[in-house]
C-alpha cells in the first residue's frame, strides 16, 4: 500500500467528517442601549434557526466585590413578546442589579421556550443554545477582573414554562449553575402534551422523558443537599400550577432534596405579580459572591458551562463567542452552591416586613430537621413586591437573618391545604 497515498486519503475523510461535524460558533452582534440602560445584543446561533435573537443585558451600575453573578431571567414566550409581562422590566424596577450588584440576562428564542433540544430538529436546541452558546458569550463578553475574580455564579429564574426550565436546567446541569427559582410552572408533567406546545421543542416523548421533573427529580436528587439552592413558589390557580408545584415540592420531601417551598398568596399569571422580589432575595443568599484571588478562576471557563453535550447527547464542542472554544467539559463553577450559610423560606419574615414580599414565615431552616425544606404556607400579604432598591437590599438581609427567627415547624409529610394552613397528609 502506499503510504503518502493512505495518509492523503485518510486526511480528506477525516477532514470531510470534521467539516460535517463542525458548529459553527454563535455569532454576536455589537450592542445597543435603550432609554433604561439595557444592553441589546443580536445572536444568531444554528441552534435557533440562525436567526438573530435579543440577548438583553442589564449591568450593576457599580461592580460588587468578589465573584460576577448572572441572574439568568428565562422567558416564557418567543422573542420579546410580553403577554405575561416583560421578565427584563419587571426585574430592572425592583432595583436589584445595583443592590444585589447582579448583572441581569434575558435570552430570547424563536420559538416558545422550553428550554430542551428537540430530538431530530438541528433548529431547535433551546438548551444547548443556552448552555453552550448564552453562557460562554457572557463570558467572553464580562470576564474576571481583579475585583471580581473567580469563577462566575449562575441564578436561574423563571415561572411557567420557564419555571420548569429553570428546575430542568439546574438538575440537568447541577455543577454550571447554582441556585433555581421557579413558581406557577408545571412541574408535574410526566407526559408530552401538545397543548402545551412542547411538541415543537421536544419532538418525541422518548426525548421528552429525559427533561420531565418527575423523572429528574429522583436521579439528581443526591446533588442537593443542604443548604437549599432550590426555590419553589406559588401559584395563580389550583389547576395552573398549584398542582403541579405541591407535587413538586412533596417529591422533594420524599427524596430528602433541600429547597424552599411557599404556597401563596394566590397572585395573577405573569412575571410581575409579585413573586420576583422574594425569589430574588432567595438566589441572592442561596449563592452570594466569594472572594477570589485574581487568575484563580477555579477550574471555571468559558466553556466549562457547556456540559449539554453529556446530558442531551452531543452539544458540546461547539465555540462560543470571541473565538473562546466551549469544550462541553463539566463546569467547576463554584462546586456545590450554598455558601454563606443557612438559607430560610426565600424572604420569609425580611421579605415579608420590607414590603409585602412575603409576609411571615412559617417554614424552618433548611437542615435544621429531617426534611431538608425551608417551609411557608400561604402569605397573608399579596401586595405587589415592586421594592426599592433599598427595601430589596433589606429583604435579602433579612432572609438570612430570619433563619435565627422562631417559626413553626412544618413535619416531614406535611401538605399545604387551604391559602395559609398547613394539614396532615392521610
Amino acid at each position: 500500500m502506499n503510504s503518502p497515498r493512505w495518509a492523503a486519503c485518510s486526511f480528506l475523510v477525516l477532514s470531510v467528517l470534521s467539516a460535517l461535524d463542525a458548529r459553527a460558533a454563535p455569532v454576536v452582534g455589537a450592542p445597543t442601549q435603550d432609554a433604561n440602560g439595557v444592553l441589546h445584543y443580536p445572536v444568531t446561533s444554528s441552534y435557533q434557526a440562525s436567526a438573530p435573537n435579543d440577548l438583553r443585558v442589564l449591568l450593576p451600575k457599580t461592580p460588587g466585590v468578589g465573584q460576577r453573578r448572572f441572574l439568568c431571567v428565562l422567558p416564557v414566550e418567543a422573542g420579546t413578546q410580553s403577554a405575561f409581562g416583560d421578565p427584563m422590566e419587571s426585574v430592572r424596577v425592583l432595583g436589584v442589579a445595583d443592590a444585589l450588584h447582579l448583572t441581569v440576562v434575558v435570552p430570547a428564542f424563536s420559538i416558545v421556550p422550553w428550554y430542551g433540544d428537540h430530538a431530530t430538529d438541528p433548529t431547535v436546541q433551546q438548551e444547548s443554545y443556552f448552555v453552550n452558546d448564552i453562557v460562554p458569550t457572557l463570558e467572553t463578553l464580562y470576564p474576571e477582573t481583579p475585583g471580581q475574580a473567580g469563577p462566575a455564579v449562575r441564578l436561574l429564574l423563571g415561572f411557567s414554562k420557564s419555571g420548569n426550565g429553570a428546575m430542568s436546567l439546574i438538575l440537568r446541569h447541577s455543577q454550571a449553575f447554582h441556585a433555581a427559582a421557579a413558581w406557577d410552572a408545571p412541574l408535574n408533567q410526566p407526559l408530552l402534551v401538545s397543548g402545551l406546545l412542547m411538541n415543537s421543542v421536544f419532538g418525541t416523548q422518548a426525548n421528552y422523558d429525559s427533561y420531565a421533573i418527575p423523572k429528574l427529580l429522583p436521579l439528581h436528587a443526591s446533588e442537593f443537599p443542604s443548604p437549599p439552592r432550590l426555590w419553589l413558589g406559588g401559584y395563580s390557580s389550583q389547576g395552573a400550577w398549584r398542582n403541579d408545584m405541591i407535587a413538586a415540592h412533596q417529591s422533594m420531601l420524599a427524596l430528602g432534596m433541600s429547597h424552599a417551598w411557599v404556597d401563596g398568596p394566590q397572585r395573577p399569571h405573569r412575571w410581575d405579580s409579585g413573586w420576583l422580589a422574594e425569589a430574588i432575595a432567595f438566589l441572592d443568599q442561596a449563592a452570594p459572591a466569594q472572594l477570589f484571588d485574581a487568575g484563580t478562576d477555579g477550574g471555571n471557563d468559558a466553556g466549562d458551562a457547556g456540559d449539554a453535550g453529556d446530558a442531551s447527547g452531543g452539544a458540546g464542542g461547539t465555540g462560543s463567542a470571541g473565538g473562546t472554544s466551549n469544550t462541553g467539559s463539566t463546569s467547576g463553577a463554584g462546586g456545590t452552591s450554598g455558601a454563606g450559610g443557612t438559607s430560610s423560606a426565600g424572604g420569609a419574615g425580611g421579605a415579608g416586613s420590607a414590603g409585602g414580599a412575603g409576609g411571615t414565615a412559617e417554614g424552618k431552616t433548611a437542615g435544621s430537621g429531617d426534611d431538608g425544606c425551608a417551609c411557608r404556607s400561604g402569605a397573608r400579604d399579596a401586595r405587589s413586591s415592586a421594592l426599592t432598591p433599598w427595601l430589596l437590599a433589606l429583604a435579602a438581609w433579612g432572609v438570612n437573618r430570619s433563619s435565627r427567627a422562631r417559626r413553626r415547624v412544618m413535619g416531614r409529610g406535611a401538605v399545604r391545604g387551604r391559602q395559609g394552613s398547613v394539614s396532615e397528609s392521610p
